[in-house]
């Protein structure tokens, strides 16, 4: 995406970093939600977690990602090598 000469931007500069703000992150997700909602109609977003836990209740690994318009996005999955019948060797 080309940006716009500085004389016909409207605000500053994009400002890269190499490790974002979970805050920052966190208001792109809603105002992409926000317009997903205003153009499908579709409101129906739902986060989701699903942890093993050690005999402590120590997260060890699990699953958490989110449901909308009846898809599911895993973002993130871990499952410690002890919990797997045939784990990989890399």
């Amino acid at each position: 995406m080309e940006l716009l000469p500085d004389a016909k931007r409207t605000h500053p500069p994009p400002d890269h970093r190499e490790r974002a703000d979970p805050a920052d992150n966190r208001v792109l997700e809603e105002r992409l939600y926000a317009f997903n909602v205003e153009a499908t109609g579709i409101g129906d977003g739902e986060l989701f977690g699903s942890f093993l836990r050690d005999a402590d209740g120590a997260v060890i690994g699990g699953a958490e990602g989110w449901t909308w318009g009846g898809t599911c996005f895993v973002r993130q999955l871990y499952l410690p090598a002890s919990s797997v019948k045939n784990p990989c060797h890399v």
